[in-house]
């Protein structure tokens, strides 16, 4: 299951079939973000000039990589929050923030260290979900870097992933009709028009 929780507000107005039919388009939803993930991180996991990275250690061929291919547009045009490579021993050599992103928080790179060693901690090598991070939930997915036909794998690993904050809600929300809230759920903020429910 999803370590995230969702609060759906104006419950008293719907149906019971109306409540099950939203809580299935947000899941929906969800499942869609996940996947556009997925998709964007493959075509990197699954790349000659990716995998070249990671098993060749030379600095200036290491070097030139990230000058073409991690950028700080890199992260704004692939329409992601965090971009991170790590080596076969799971240490970080190539990170991106987007800094353009609405959603950006400049507190943010002090956190990918952490996120990385949780998501490595789940256990299959193609690892796609959302974890929570303090206060936030994160969407990501994390898939082995092979060679373009998936033979030879690297050792090392590409995270592709987003924070579930405004960009994701307005999207889930639009998509569910009705206002979604993502996150972590104090008690307090539940009123009795609320309903919560895990997504999994």
């Amino acid at each position: 299951t999803i370590d995230q929780t969702i609060v759906i507000r104006g419950f008293s107005n719907l149906e019971d079939r109306d409540v099950a039919s939203t809580i299935a388009r947000v899941e929906a939803s969800l499942e869609r973000e996940q996947n556009i993930l997925r998709e964007k991180a493959s075509d990197w996991a699954n790349w000659d000039p990716a995998y070249d990275f990671i098993v060749n250690n030379d600095a200036e061929k290491r070097n030139d990589f990230l000058k073409q291919n991690v950028t700080d547009d890199t992260c704004k045009n692939l329409n992601i929050d965090i971009l991170v490579i790590t080596d076969s021993s799971g240490v970080i050599i190539a990170k991106q923030l987007n800094v353009a992103s609405q959603d950006y928080n400049s507190g943010d790179i002090l956190r990918i260290p952490t996120i990385v060693q949780r998501i490595e901690r789940i256990g299959d090598a193609k690892k796609i979900g959302a974890l929570r991070e303090g206060d936030d939930i994160i969407l990501y997915s994390f898939l082995p870097i092979t060679d373009n036909k998936g033979e030879k794998l690297s050792g090392g690993h590409i995270l592709f992933a987003v924070w579930a904050r405004e960009q994701i809600i307005t999207r889930v929300s639009s998509f569910a009709g009705v206002p979604v809230n993502i996150g972590r759920i104090i008690d307090d903020d539940l009123k009795s028009e609320s309903r919560v429910f895990p997504v999994t």
